[in-house]
């Protein structure tokens, strides 16, 4: 019991720092448990010549933050694991090496965790690009600065429809944006953000360096994004798509906005928007 206590209070002390690091600009004591955070996560490769890059995330008021990490550390500790990481699980190695074949369990668990999302978050958000159709349209129209590469443009579209259902849902109330750090294209991101008009945005380690503690969070945008680019990318394969029980579960449960790009939509977007992706001129 004393351990549960102690990591209610660990996690209690992170998620506070970073909300009083985000909002230097607040009173903390007054403002902070009702201002939003979104915490995102990202599953495929920028480099990658074919395939899907999405990018996910989960928000919330920092009050139901701290509800949704209990609830998750205690799925965690219902089923035995340290965390979830959805490539450890999905191929059953790591934390997961007992569970495979033991398609029960592994239901259960994914299912138990859509219930905590579905009960402590405000939203979830996720947006999917295809890697070559979106690198070919960027040889056809200029795509403005940092845009053109594929983990800026899917994070910034990812974040800037977070901010859209924000000043919708809630006028004036401002929300951060906390990429996990690490991934490839971040760095780009992060640098043009302030350009793209993306708000509070920074970048942590999915654990502190110093405890060890872990961000559950992420753990959430990580399940999100994996099932997304697993499904998008034998779908661009031409692979029939038999969507799985866990994805079945997001679908019918979560409070979720999705973005899925196509080839035909992104080349639409370009069409419909020459005054921001002109047409390349070819050279003869």
């Amino acid at each position: 019991m004393l351990a549960v206590e102690a990591k209610a209070k660990t996690a209690y002390s992170l998620i506070r720092h970073l909300a009083g690091a985000l909002w230097l600009d607040h009173d903390p004591a007054r403002c902070w448990m009702t201002m939003f955070t979104a915490y995102y996560d990202a599953s495929g490769q920028q480099s990658d010549q074919k395939g899907a890059l999405v990018v996910a995330g989960v928000v919330a008021t920092e009050d139901k933050h701290l509800e949704f990490g209990a609830a998750w550390r205690g799925v965690l500790n219902d089923f035995s694991v340290p965390y979830l990481h959805m490539k450890e699980f999905a191929h059953s190695v790591g934390a997961f090496a007992e569970w495979k074949g033991d398609e029960s369990r592994r239901a259960s668990f994914l299912a138990s965790l859509v219930g905590v999302m579905k009960r402590t978050l405000n939203k979830t958000f996720s947006v999917w690009l295809p890697l070559a159709e979106f690198k070919a349209l960027t040889q056809q129209y200029s795509f403005p600065g940092p845009l053109k590469k594929p983990f800026v443009f899917c994070a910034s579209n990812c974040s800037g429809r977070v901010e859209r259902w924000i000043a919708k849902q809630y006028p004036g109330q401002p929300v951060a944006h906390v990429f996990e750090a690490g991934d490839f294209g971040l760095g780009e991101f992060l640098n043009a953000a302030p350009h793209l008009r993306q708000g509070s945005v920074t970048a942590v380690p999915k654990a502190d360096p110093g405890s060890g503690n872990r961000l559950c969070q992420f753990e959430a945008a990580d399940f999100l994004a994996w099932e997304g680019h697993d499904i998008y990318t034998d779908a661009l394969a031409g692979q029939r798509v038999n969507l799985r029980a866990s994805f079945q579960q997001v679908r019918k449960h979560l409070p979720h906005d999705g973005q899925v790009f196509t080839k035909d939509g992104l080349t639409r977007m370009c069409r419909e928007h020459p005054e921001i992706y002109p047409p390349r001129t070819v050279a003869h």
